[in-house]
């Protein structure tokens, strides 16, 4: 088509064509400010924001990194910055950080807040080219924070709430947050700095303590679709912080973060559904939703997952999924799914069965303070299964678990003391590692502790106290006790003779095995 060249028609048409986002339109324009075309006066500023408009259509990569650095080198603050991207982002140029830098820092200067923001992150992560120097990153954010740049003011909380390059001044973080938050409903680190206000409020830090502006903060930032502030939301309804106690809105602002793959709220949804919390109980739901999160690798939903396969909860029962699932809570440190792992290879449950690896998994879980999984390590060492025997690592293990309070293991360490196995012999630690299993209705312990009493072993002779714990021990149904007790009432020995009582007692002890009561029964019926 041949007509007239005319630049001012084309110029017209080319806004026109602009206004619906046409990429090669807008660079059109951009060159005519550039060279003074089409009766516009040449005006570097007026292109290089038409050349970034190109830019962001990226539809000339190219040609847009041409005009955006004729724009930038002649001082163009916004095309500086969007230069910065292009070099970042590798668009229309080779990736080049510290260009992306280089440009970046000419745009700051002259005070644009996003590419001073930008070169805060940099010099905060130690990327892209740069040295990490939180002081610096300090400085930027702040640039661009006191020209009202909310990403900025939130990253500028953080400093001060953490003590990033700055001294740590709560008062100062909750300044900078409240200043973001008020920026808008729309912005990601408005949301941001809506939570950590919220958090603030809650906690009294830098602030009066005032858990229902917590809520308040965190309702704007939930209903606006924040994961985070949806989580805290539902925590606030749980506990009835700022709140009124509400299982049903517990649900549902677990529901709402969930939906947007909250691990935690997924987690804690499956949870209501367990217990029927908020929501009707729905095993299927419970399963869909620990699966969710499992998926993101929560801890607590795969070792939840393990069980409901173990249990054939909503899902059939399949112990190799229980092993897959506790396998993955397992390599995440979590010391109850190394125990129940370790219990799966040594009986071969879902798994080949594998000592070794048993173990492994036992000894990880005995390391973390698991007192179960001490008790165990602490066995195999006594027996020599598994690993050669050595009492002195069974005394460890079982001393390690024995001051967590378990039974068996301190009764185990009183055998030890007593018989000098791994320890030097004590009758005096005996006797008192074996009351605080006797304590714990440990009924091999409330037998010894008797013979201890009964013979003035480890501690002062008193038949009155042989016969309390032997009554204890026999009450659980120990037949030595049983048998020893029925013995002390025919007797009549510190406690009123009884022949119908000690009958009793021997016949209880005889039908479990003991021979002595056997005997003392026998001759009950002879005579």
């Amino acid at each position: 088509l041949e007509v007239p060249q005319d630049f001012t028609s084309s110029f017209q048409l080319y806004l026109r064509a602009a206004k619906f986002d046409h990429p090669k339109a807008l660079l059109q324009i951009a060159t005519f400010y550039d060279q003074g075309l089409g009766g516009v006066a040449k005006d570097f500023v007026e292109s290089g924001l038409w050349w970034t408009k190109a830019a962001e259509k990226g539809k000339d990569n190219c040609m847009a990194v041409f005009w955006l650095t004729k724009a930038a080198e002649q001082g163009d603050a916004l095309a500086q910055y969007n230069l910065g991207v292009c070099y970042n982002d590798g668009e229309g140029v080779a990736k080049n950080e510290k260009m992306a830098v280089f440009w970046w820092t000419k745009a700051a200067g002259l005070g644009d807040t996003t590419a001073q923001n930008a070169l805060g992150l940099c010099y905060a992560n130690g990327s892209k080219g740069v040295a990490k120097d939180n002081k610096m990153a300090l400085f930027w954010w702040t640039k661009a924070a006191e020209q009202g740049y909310a990403d900025a003011q939130c990253n500028l909380g953080t400093c001060y709430d953490i003590g990033k390059g700055v001294k740590k001044d709560a008062e100062v973080a909750v300044f900078w947050w409240t200043e973001a938050a008020e920026q808008g409903d729309t912005q990601a680190q408005s949301f941001k700095a809506q939570l950590n206000l919220g958090i603030c409020y809650r906690e009294g830090e830098g602030v009066e303590k005032d858990t229902k502006k917590a809520v308040l903060l965190w309702t704007r930032a939930a209903e606006q679709g924040d994961t985070d502030a949806q989580y805290y939301l539902a925590n606030c309804f749980a506990n009835g912080e700022g709140v009124a106690k509400d299982t049903e809105m517990v649900a549902f602002w677990c529901t709402k973060a969930a939906e947007q793959e909250h691990s935690q709220a997924q987690f804690n949804l499956g949870s209501c559904y367990d217990d029927g919390q908020g929501v009707e109980k729905d095993d299927e739901k419970v399963v869909f939703w620990w699966t969710q999160a499992a998926e993101q690798g929560h801890a607590g939903a795969r070792f939840n997952l393990g069980i409901c396969y173990e249990n054939g909860k909503s899902v059939d029962k399949d112990d190799e999924r229980v092993v897959f699932w506790w396998t993955k809570v397992a390599e995440q440190g979590e010391v109850k799914a190394q125990f129940n792992l370790g219990i799966c290879y040594a009986y071969g449950e879902g798994v080949e069965m594998d000592n070794k690896t048993a173990m492994f998994w036992w000894t990880k879980a005995a390391e973390q303070g698991g007192s179960r999984a001490q008790f165990i390590v602490g066995n195999c060492y006594a027996k020599g299964e598994v690993t050669e025997k050595n009492n002195e690592m069974s005394v460890f293990w079982w001393a390690k678990s024995a001051e967590q309070g378990h039974a068996k293991s301190q009764f185990n360490l009183g055998n030890c003391c007593a018989n000098g196995e791994g320890v030097e012999r004590s009758d005096e630690m005996a006797v008192l590692w074996w009351i605080k299993a006797a304590q714990q209705e440990h009924a091999e312990a409330q037998f010894k502790l008797g013979i201890c009493y009964l013979n003035g072993k480890g501690v002062e002779k008193n038949d009155k106290m042989a016969m309390v714990w032997w009554t204890k021990a026999a009450e659980q149904g120990y037949a030595a006790a049983q048998s020893n007790l029925g013995n002390c009432y025919a007797k009549g020995e510190s406690v009123e003779l009884d022949n119908k009582r000690a009958e009793l007692l021997w016949t209880m002890a005889a039908e479990q095995g003991d021979s002595f009561a056997q005997y003392s029964l026998a001759n009950c019926y002879a005579n």
